[in-house]
């Protein structure tokens, strides 16, 4: 990680493609019950702590993501030109625009996160070990949507659950769950497959998903479970009636115990 200040700053974000910026105050202690903080820890420092393990990967991307710190406390001009207004501030400069980052601050979701934002939009996969790297390189966090055309040959793609061309895959690796396209890949029924295919069938109730839920505005099925040991329990049950309904719906399971602080 580098340190800038007002001499630098404005270089180094115009030759740099992407740079991923900590706007910090040493001085500053966050207090435990602050939203700016993790389990009691200052968010500061737990901040420092994940950029530091987050730069080597970040840095050795094939499109390298530049981890730089600011003292905004000192350098208050700086930091007020890009609305900093509370401490730590994370900031991506895409080609020298800048957009708040306010996803998770934990080092592994922060890479997957920025690795998302540097991948081409389209790649060209032009074999079974070029699909197998583009999704390790991908993570597990995000959907992949992966396309075959007629040209693709039939026994590089025998583990896969389709039989015909063109075919579009849907693969969401945190769950281990993928669906297929046939088509038509045109008008809005492509546009509704991906939408629908953006969320697994069924996923535990976070913070996070709940959000995810709210934007994608479907009728939720909610399952309350008993406790941890029988999470899975209806899960095939309950992907069987969503499926069934051609994905209008779909579900979050939770423990009965968590209900209350869902809620």
């Amino acid at each position: 990680m580098v340190e800038l200040d007002e001499s630098n700053f404005d270089a180094v974000v115009r030759v740099v493609d992407y740079i991923f910026f900590d706007f910090y105050a040493p001085g500053v202690v966050t207090a435990s019950s602050s939203p700016r903080s993790h389990r009691g820890v200052s968010m500061i420092s737990f901040c420092a702590v994940m950029l530091d393990e987050a730069a080597p990967v970040l840095t050795g991307l094939s499109t390298p993501i530049i981890i730089a710190k600011v003292n905004a406390d000192k350098y208050r001009k700086l930091g007020s030109k890009y609305g900093v207004d509370g401490f730590p501030t994370l900031m991506l400069f895409d080609h020298g625009v800048p957009s708040e980052y306010t996803d998770s601050r934990k080092a592994d979701l922060l890479i997957e996160y920025l690795k998302k934002l540097v991948a081409p939009d389209v790649s060209v996969l032009k074999s079974d070990s070029w699909i197998k790297s583009f999704v390790e390189a991908a993570g597990i966090n995000f959907p992949l949507f992966i396309g075959f055309g007629h040209g693709f040959q039939q026994q590089r793609i025998s583990p896969r659950i389709f039989d015909k061309f063109p075919a579009l895959v849907s693969v969401k690796p945190k769950y281990n769950e993928q669906s297929v396209f046939y088509g038509p890949f045109e008008g809005t029924f492509l546009e509704d497959f991906i939408r629908k295919s953006l969320m697994p069938l069924t996923m535990p109730t976070n913070r996070e998903t709940v959000k995810l839920l709210k934007d994608d505005g479907r009728k939720v099925v909610l399952t309350i479970l008993e406790d941890e040991w029988d999470e899975n329990a209806p899960q095939d049950e309950t992907d069987e009636v969503i499926n069934r309904q051609g994905k209008r719906l779909t579900s979050e399971r939770c423990q009965q115990l968590s209900w209350k602080s869902v809620l």
